[in-house]
């Protein structure tokens, strides 16, 4: 993950979250876990070079995409928001 997404891949991500909580194949607990453990910490690159920070944006852009994804999911929406960073 060096490269930063340029090509809609957090859509596209974030369009297999909403999937799957369409059909009911995972709970939103899950998924508001699953977002708490999904960040990089400042110190697992000590030397924060551009691959740092390509991969804070990535993350973000993703956040950011599945939060405005899940309108029909308003309180996952919600914990969501805690997460965008």
């Amino acid at each position: 993950m060096n490269i930063p997404y340029i090509d809609d891949e957090d859509e596209r991500m974030s369009s297999i979250i909403v999937a799957l909580l369409k059909y009911h194949k995972v709970e939103e607990r899950i998924i508001v876990k699953w977002l708490s453990t999904l960040s990089i910490s400042k110190t697992e690159n000590g030397n924060q070079d551009i691959s740092y920070y390509r991969k804070m944006k990535n993350i973000k852009d993703f956040k950011k995409s599945l939060y405005f994804m899940l309108e029909d999911y308003p309180n996952l929406q919600n914990s969501i928001k805690l997460y965008i960073n």
